[in-house]
């Protein structure tokens, strides 16, 4: 009975540390669609939104939409970057045709080096991160993700950030949702209230237990 309450202890702490760690941090190179090199994280007061790209990717075309829609509405505080991790076939000359194409007005870049994709493990596009100033991961999205996902998130992981739901939508009710399941102090009270029962049962037990062998 006291290993399965060690083991129900334990699980509770490995899963504290997974909502409430961060990883990194990172700072890395690449290329600006100028031609000039150029680092991720230059400003200690400045949050980074990255979406890595390739100009061949259909899904990439499709979020530029969402792109589009949340650039105007991100605070002074947080950097949309647009980064290919396809070096081999984007030149610099394909990504600006991309980004004139999509009238884009945030900078893009390309990942040279390839230095990118082997870091972070990507196999999906297109999938955007956020890094806090000093360079830690924050977040990552990996796939198509809706604008209203998009605004949750940043809300949640940018102090003060206050980006307004979209309207004409469920997005406040939405935002109000995954603020919540976002939020570590949550997530531990519902997998304390989940396992006292358990804990519970495993005392009453062992009580049960003790009070006989004191009667024998």
């Amino acid at each position: 009975m006291k290993k399965n309450y060690i083991y129900v202890i334990g699980v509770i702490l490995i899963l504290i540390i997974q909502v409430t760690g961060q990883s990194g941090p990172y700072n890395f190179n690449y290329i600006r669609s100028d031609g000039v090199e150029s680092q991720l994280i230059q400003d200690e007061s400045i949050y980074i939104f990255v979406e890595f790209f390739a100009t061949w990717c259909d899904s990439c075309r499709l979020e530029m939409a969402t792109l589009s829609e949340l650039h105007p509405l991100l605070p002074n505080n947080i950097l949309m970057k647009q980064i290919s991790i396809s070096p081999d076939t984007d030149s610099l000359e394909k990504i600006i045709e991309f980004q004139q194409e999509y009238k884009a007005d945030w900078e893009f870049g390309v990942d040279s080096r390839k230095y990118l994709t082997e870091m972070f493990s990507i196999s999906v596009l297109p999938t955007s991160a956020l890094f806090s100033p000093e360079g830690y991961l924050l977040k990552m999205w990996v796939g198509l993700t809706k604008l209203s996902k998009f605004i949750n998130d940043l809300n949640y992981e940018v102090p003060n950030a206050n980006i307004p739901p979209t309207e004409g939508s469920n997005h406040k009710i939405s935002f109000a949702i995954n603020s919540l399941i976002s939020n570590p102090l949550f997530i531990i009270t519902a997998l304390v209230i989940l396992i006292s029962p358990i804990t519970i049962h495993i005392f009453s037990k062992v009580k049960k237990k003790n009070l006989a062998i004191i009667h024998q």
